[in-house]
């Protein structure tokens, strides 16, 4: 994900501060967890949540589900 307007550092701490309440939530949509920030890039670097993909599930039985 990438900010050209700002380095982006600001985002990345709040996107760690909403990764840490996730957990206390389980029912809450699972983001990708932040990895860091990509200084020369102006990019955020993310790692993807376990468990199932909501876009493997869309057009299947189990989409209404998710």
């Amino acid at each position: 994900m990438g900010f050209p307007d700002d380095s982006g550092r600001g985002r990345l701490r709040r996107m760690e501060l909403l990764a840490a309440s996730l957990p206390e939530h389980p029912r809450a949509l699972q983001l990708p967890r932040p990895l860091g920030h990509l200084g020369p890039l102006s990019m955020i670097a993310f790692v993807s949540p376990d468990g199932e993909l909501l876009a493997e599930l869309l057009d299947t039985e189990r989409e209404a589900e998710a």
